[in-house]
């Protein structure tokens, strides 16, 4: 059986990815955001294990620790 609900799970979200994190992981966070938006327009993607930064296509990825970050950057030739 089928069903014809549409999913309506919205995906994560980006604050989902600070729970139970230390505060210095969202404050660090904070300012890689700040410093990407002083460039231009930078979007949010909420992903299930990271966020991306996003302007014509995702530019970061930043995956959160309890205690700390990864933040992955997209050279120009990748």
């Amino acid at each position: 059986m089928t069903s014809s609900t549409a999913n309506t799970d919205p995906g994560p979200k980006v604050q989902e990815h600070f729970e139970n994190r230390a505060p210095e992981v969202k404050a660090t966070y904070a300012a890689i955001l700040k410093a990407a938006k002083r460039l231009g327009p930078v979007k949010e993607e909420a992903k299930k294990t990271s966020i991306h930064l996003v302007r014509k296509s995702a530019f970061a990825g930043v995956a959160t620790r309890k205690s700390a970050l990864i933040l992955t950057l997209k050279s120009v030739n990748s």
